[in-house]
C-alpha cells in the first residue's frame, strides 16, 4: 500500500469509505485520453486489484492481458490464475473445483542429446524392445503425475 493509500486508510472511518477515497485518488492519477469515458471504470478496477493484494507491494503479482479486437469496456478484474488454452473435442467446457498440474517438462521420450550419436540395432526384435522401454518410461512418467490425483495436466512445449 503507498503512503497516500495507507494515510488514506488510517483516517478513513470504514472500508467503503477507503474504497471510495481509493477511487478518487485512480481518477486523479488516470487522466488520460484514451481512458476519459471509461475512468471510472478503471479506478474501481484498479482499486480492486490494491485490495486483493492483501497489503503486498509486489506488483509482479499483477499481470495485465491485452487481447486485440477486444472493447475496453470489456476490461475485467480475475481474481487467481488466468490461462489461455483452446478446449479440446469431447472436453468439457467447464470444471468446478478442478485439481490442475501444470508441468514444466516435456512429455515426449527423453532422448539424448549428443551430437554425431548413432544406435545399432541388429533386429526388428531389438527395435521394438527399444521402443517398448520408451513406452514404458512414458508411461511410468504420466503414472507419478496422476498418482497426486490430477484432473488436467497442462504441459509447456520446448520450441
Amino acid at each position: 500500500m503507498t503512503n497516500v493509500a495507507f494515510y488514506i486508510y488510517l483516517i478513513s472511518s470504514n472500508l467503503e469509505q477507503f474504497k471510495s477515497d481509493l477511487t478518487n485518488i485512480a481518477c486523479i492519477t488516470l487522466s488520460s485520453k484514451i481512458l476519459e469515458k471509461r475512468k471510472d471504470h478503471f479506478s474501481k478496477l484498479c482499486v480492486d486489484v490494491v485490495l486483493n493484494l492483501h497489503n503486498k507491494t509486489d506488483l509482479q503479482d499483477i499481470q495485465i492481458i491485452k487481447h486485440l479486437r477486444n472493447n475496453l469496456n470489456d476490461s475485467y478484474f480475475e481474481e487467481g490464475f488466468l490461462l489461455e488454452k483452446c478446449v479440446g473435442l469431447n472436453m468439457p467446457k467447464r470444471i468446478e473445483n478442478a485439481r490442475i498440474l501444470i508441468v514444466n517438462t516435456p512429455m515426449d521420450t527423453n532422448k539424448i542429446k549428443v551430437s554425431d550419436s548413432s544406435v545399432r540395432v541388429d533386429s526388428v526384435a531389438n527395435v521394438t524392445e527399444l521402443e517398448l522401454a520408451e513406452k514404458e518410461k512414458m508411461k511410468d512418467k504420466i503414472e507419478k503425475f496422476f498418482n497426486i490425483i490430477v484432473m488436467f495436466l497442462l504441459i509447456s512445449r520446448n520450441k
